[in-house]
């Protein structure tokens, strides 16, 4: 039996995890061209997975889980959607107003440190409930921000746990930048 198997196995993975890691399924994903090689890992750190999974007994761990473990990714501690027209204009918004509609914020979190606000008011949208009024993200270092998928892709490519990047917002019509450095993603509970 390969040792990688063997070794993931014993540590309490299940026998499809320790394949992925037997095959390097798990690698880190690569930095955004011209970000810093250092903004990853150049590989999974084995030892440090088995060594996570050894310290939880009686608890099966995900593979997420340990990967995360072993190469943290950076974190805000917000959740949000993609602001669309019928949000903006409820939010007396232009329509065409883009962006991440904070919904919620983490207590504790980086995005709390740094003064973002979520959504405290409920209105209609098309005929179903929706949060609105928290800060709307525009950008994040002077880059657009349209959707939540630009966020999230930005957060996981060229940025690193501990870097600060800077969010412009729009908050009560006004635009203001806020400094945010980035906090260590934590594991699923």
């Amino acid at each position: 039996m390969n040792a990688k198997l063997f070794l993931a196995r014993l540590s309490g993975l299940s026998l499809l995890a320790g394949l992925l890691l037997a095959a390097g399924a798990c690698g880190p994903i690569s930095p955004a061209p011209g970000a810093p090689a250092s903004a990853r890992p150049a590989k999974a750190n084995l030892p440090a997975l088995a060594s996570a999974a050894a310290h939880q007994p009686g608890r099966q761990l995900s593979l997420e889980d340990l990967y995360i473990r072993a190469n943290p990714l950076p974190y805000l501690g917000l959740s949000g959607q993609t602001l669309h027209a019928d949000l903006a204009r409820s939010m007396d918004l232009g329509p065409r107003q883009r962006g991440v509609l904070v919904g919620d914020v983490v207590a504790g979190s980086p995005a709390e440190r740094a003064g973002l606000r979520g959504s405290a008011q409920t209105t209609e949208v098309d005929g179903l409930p929706a949060r609105i009024g928290g800060d709307v993200i525009v950008s994040i270092d002077d880059q657009p921000v349209q959707r939540l998928d630009d966020l999230l892709s930005y957060l996981v490519r060229p940025t690193q746990v501990g870097q600060t990047v800077a969010l412009q917002v729009l908050r009560a019509g006004k635009t203001m930048t806020l400094e945010v450095t980035l906090g260590a993603r934590p594991a699923s509970p």
